[in-house]
């Protein structure tokens, strides 16, 4: 059996074993039993304990090396270096580390839950500290180049550090705060606030799913406290969201957010299933075609003018004084607000640039965690001029701390940045693409997207990816003029 071959069936296995793992977290989201959370959480630090042995058994020396001198073509030689990565990351790791990272994530998740409900934060810090105290371990453990969070940035983001990122990010601050100004200043009309019921909306969301060609024999949509995307198989690519009466708006950006995740994990190279090459190349870009459909598609006029009258077909009553315009102007409306996935397209990034910006602090123990409810106020003060009295409303918001997803957030408005830069190369490539989106045909956007995007896999780089596709490095400049047109457009 040639080395590609024998190494293929011990990543396929890998693979397997995280599906595995996936499945049993989707469970625990949606449907566990709440005094299931202790087998359950031995259960996943089994698996990961599993899928530790294998990504660090000293036997990936000689299998690389073999694979280095034989590999046969580019595409070999870039999953050469991929699972080269994956092995010098995880070997740094103790055999029971993965395990305990897996065990302490678990019943965090489950504290951050009930630390929600009785809105006290007192009741997760103690899981919180040993998070912290695991992913700063990481990172001493992994090692990295200028600061501890560097490691941390460099899981989701690869190659990217703290510093490169306030490069991009400041100009793009100092460009957002002065526009959100002028948006409330001059904006009008009213928000959707009526009540829709949840069942008719879980039915136009199908209806959606559809036309943005999500394959739901390859996947499902389900409910959840915080929406996400997972794959459990190569073709069982699941989403949630989360629904209420009275905020459709939120449910629907949910949705479609997920979509474009789930949209990307299924048309991901099927010739290089179940293996680093056949994964999305950084998670920054994962966020860029979850933005690009829920904000540049989402939030245009011309999706307004395709789902209005299918909003008025599901909620005649509702929708009897609506139209696209109004309706447009409302998923729009800037607001400084506290929670970070009901945010709109201006302020959302910085809700991103605050947690960036507290994980920096905590990460290179320049802060504690009991410090953390106190730094969020005084962020959020000097970020959006609002300070939260509630802790669900400022430090408690969000799952992925309590998950070990230190690093990730960045990610979120690196997608943004990436998703404005592709979508200038497409527009360029296939014209403008509102006659598409306004009468509901998304194929030839979601073609453009799986040629250019999708398709390649971690073939390349985040960084080589743009630019082969704009012909420029990353540039807040593309995400900046196109709120800026958006804003012209609107309160011309």
């Amino acid at each position: 059996m040639k080395i590609n071959e024998i190494i293929r069936q011990k990543e396929q296995d890998i693979f397997r074993l995280e599906e595995i793992l996936a499945l049993l977290s989707w469970d625990q989201e949606t449907g566990m039993p709440p005094q299931g959370i202790e087998d359950r959480s031995d259960q996943m630090a089994w698996v990961q304990q599993q899928i530790s042995d294998r990504i660090t058994n000293p036997e990936w020396d000689n299998l690389l090396s073999e694979l280095e001198e034989q590999a046969e073509c580019n595409e070999e030689k870039i999953w050469y270096a991929n699972l080269k990565r994956r092995y010098i990351l995880n070997r740094c790791l103790p055999d029971d580390f993965m395990a305990q990272f897996v065990r302490v994530t678990s019943l965090a998740r489950d504290a951050w839950v009930k630390a929600r409900k009785k809105d006290d934060f007192t009741l997760f810090q103690p899981h919180l500290e040993k998070v912290v105290d695991l992913v700063r371990r990481r990172a001493e453990l992994t090692g990295f180049d200028g600061e501890p969070y560097n490691a941390l940035l460099d899981l989701y983001e690869p190659g990217v550090t703290a510093d490169q990122l306030e490069g991009i990010f400041n100009p793009l601050q100092n460009a957002l705060i002065p526009l959100i100004d002028r948006m409330i200043q001059k904006q009008e009309g009213k928000t959707l606030n009526d009540e829709f019921p949840v069942s008719e909306q879980e039915k136009i969301h199908h209806e959606l799913l559809n036309a943005m060609n999500y394959d739901l024999t390859r996947g499902r949509m389900d409910f959840s406290v915080h929406p996400f995307t997972t794959t459990t198989g190569p073709k069982d690519i699941r989403i949630t969201t989360s629904l209420v009466a009275d905020d459709f708006l939120n449910g629907l950006y949910s949705t479609m957010h997920e979509a474009g995740h789930g949209l990307y994990e299924q048309n991901l190279p099927a010739e290089w299933g179940r293996t680093l090459n056949g994964q999305a190349c950084s998670f920054g870009i994962h966020e860029s075609q979850s933005r690009m459909w829920e904000n540049i598609i989402g939030r245009s006029e011309a999706f307004w003018e395709y789902f209005t009258p299918v909003m008025k077909k599901a909620f005649p009553v509702q929708m009897k004084k609506k139209d696209a315009r109004s309706l447009y102007a409302a998923s729009n409306r800037v607001q400084r607000s506290f929670i970070r996935i009901e945010a709109d397209e201006y302020t959302y990034n910085l809700h991103v640039l605050l947690r960036f910006r507290i994980e920096r602090m905590i990460v290179n123990g320049i802060a504690e965690v009991a410090d953390l409810p106190e730094i969020w106020k005084d962020e959020s003060e000097k970020l959006l001029g609002i300070v939260p009295e509630k802790m669900t409303d400022g430090v408690l918001q969000d799952i992925h701390w309590s998950l070990g997803d230190w690093g990730y957030f960045p990610t979120y408005t690196l997608g943004n940045l990436y998703s404005a830069q592709i979508w200038q190369t497409m527009e360029q490539d296939l014209g403008k693409l509102d006659e598409k989106i306004r009468a509901g045909e998304f194929g030839t956007i979601l073609g453009w997207l799986v040629s250019n995007v999708h398709s390649r896999g971690a073939l390349l780089s985040p960084g080589e990816l743009i630019k082969e596709i704009s012909g420029e490095e990353l540039s807040s400049r593309y995400f900046i003029d196109y709120l800026e047109r958006k804003s012209n457009k609107l309160y011309a």
